[in-house]
């Protein structure tokens, strides 16, 4: 699991825990974020509450639960310090969330946002804007897409003023994917296209999480029987959330993109992406469990 470590780990640590986690949610560089932290001695790991709490985070975003567990087992004594910063201690709030989202405990998600909510002062925007995401996506896995609609809109807000751009495309993917499945192809193609025009706004159109929109977008260009723009934001969706942990939305960009070459007549092209897929799936360094949801 671990790499070669560096040769100045303290100063390694220090440099990375400033940057770690705002890399993570403002960038979504979660996997260049893991490799980094897992190349500092494991020790250095555990009595860094700062950087426990980035290291949990990526994850959490690759669904490597046992991972999770023994990292918090092992931080325990730093974690539960008398001393540690409350900014720290709201932070492992937001990441029990998230962790509890992952495994599918809404419940509980929204119970510790609610907390959170409480503990994160009004400064903290991307760690609040996190916190929104996971209220919005829970509320939304119990159904209640009133108030999932009204958390994700909050994360886009709070996301937007911390520059949390990650944190903003999700909250458009989570609205896109739920206007899916009630059928709404139209709004879909407005959401993605309201994602892809603000990232193009803001320069940050390359941003690794774009490439949610550009699949969401390319589903329903397949739906409406327009192949040749479907194929390019789907080929470029796929691009972009190569070396991320967003398996499920590159899952889908490739099946969309199979189904699209199959209907042009490209039947080996189509064989071909499915090959690639099967090939991403077994290289990558992401848990299946609970990627697929």
């Amino acid at each position: 699991m671990y790499k070669r470590q560096i040769p100045d780990s303290e100063l390694a640590a220090s440099l990375i825990e400033r940057v770690a986690l705002a890399t993570v949610l403002q960038q979504s560089e979660v996997l260049l974020v893991r490799r980094l932290v897992e190349r500092l001695p494991v020790t250095t790991i555990y009595n860094r509450p700062q950087l426990t709490l980035a290291y949990g985070m990526t994850l959490a975003l690759s669904y490597q639960f046992d991972a999770i567990d023994a990292l918090l087992t092992q931080a325990a004594p730093a974690l539960n310090r008398l001393d540690l910063s409350s900014d720290v201690a709201a932070g492992l709030t937001v990441l029990y969330a998230t962790i509890a989202r992952f495994r599918g405990d809404m419940l509980r998600a929204l119970t510790l946002s609610q907390a959170a909510m409480q503990q994160l002062p009004l400064t903290a925007l991307v760690l609040r804007a996190a916190t929104a995401l996971n209220m919005g996506a829970a509320y939304l896995q119990q159904g209640d897409r009133a108030s999932a609609q009204r958390w994700l809109a909050d994360t886009i807000t709070l996301g937007s003023a911390g520059g949390a751009e990650y944190l903003v495309l999700a909250a458009f993917e989570e609205l896109a994917t739920d206007q899916a499945w009630q059928g709404q192809l139209i709004e879909v193609k407005q959401t993605s296209e309201q994602a892809l025009s603000r990232g193009s706004r803001l320069g940050n159109s390359r941003l690794p999480a774009a490439g949610m929109a550009h699949i969401g977008l390319g589903e329903v260009l397949y739906e409406w029987n327009r192949l040749g723009s479907a194929t390019e934001n789907l080929t470029q969706g796929i691009q972009l959330l190569q070396g991320t942990t967003e398996i499920g939305m590159l899952l889908r960009g490739y099946s969309a993109l199979a189904r699209c070459q199959w209907a042009a007549g490209e039947q080996a092209m189509a064989l071909t992406t499915l090959q690639q897929a099967e090939h991403w799936v077994t290289q990558t360094p992401i848990a299946a469990a609970g990627a697929y949801d």
